[in-house]
């Protein structure tokens, strides 16, 4: 009876510390922000917290090398795009609340213009989706025309199967 009991406490300790070292590893800041932003742009919401977390692990200050800024990294071009095909504004990226809306945008636009397919849209979120649209039309890169088979930039690649790793861990953290 003591073995159980003692087994008991430390399967529990361990599965406690692992869902503790997930939920500080895989963090959901921003929550009313990003419920918003997901939902007023039908983006699932563990995909929009999977780019945050592979983009800036959530840092609004974070800056690339080729000048993507915000929560979201997304280049000024874009967000003035986005921005202007909603009627708006020129967003703050450095606010994470404005990162995110018009990043869930820009995310909704490459699902719609890729089927949904979420594995293309994310390698034109870091990509591009002019060079997408290249890949997808070359035999070499794309089987169907409508999915990747290949990525021929490493860092693409890795990008998109890390977010679509991130994406899981999110979705069983929401459960």
């Amino acid at each position: 009876m003591r073995r159980t009991v003692l087994w008991l406490i430390i399967v529990f300790a361990a599965l406690w510390g692992i869902k503790w070292g997930v939920a500080r590893l895989f963090p959901m800041p921003y929550g009313e922000a990003v419920e918003k932003a997901a939902a007023e742009n039908g983006v699932n919401r563990a995909l929009l917290y999977a780019v945050m977390k592979a983009e800036s692990n959530f840092d609004p200050e974070a800056r690339s090398e080729k000048g993507a800024k915000g929560i979201m990294q997304m280049l000024p071009e874009t967000a003035k795009w986005c921005a202007e095909k909603k009627g708006q504004e020129m967003p703050d990226l450095s606010e994470p609340e404005e990162s995110i809306h018009v990043g869930a945008y820009y995310l909704s636009f490459l699902l719609n213009r890729y089927g949904g397919e979420e594995s293309v849209a994310i390698a034109a979120y870091n990509a591009g989706h002019g060079r997408v649209d290249t890949w997808l039309s070359d035999t070499a890169y794309s089987n169907d025309g409508k999915t990747l088979s290949n990525i021929p930039f490493p860092e693409t690649e890795k990008y998109v199967k890390k977010v679509m790793l991130y994406k899981k861990i999110y979705e069983r953290r929401a459960e």
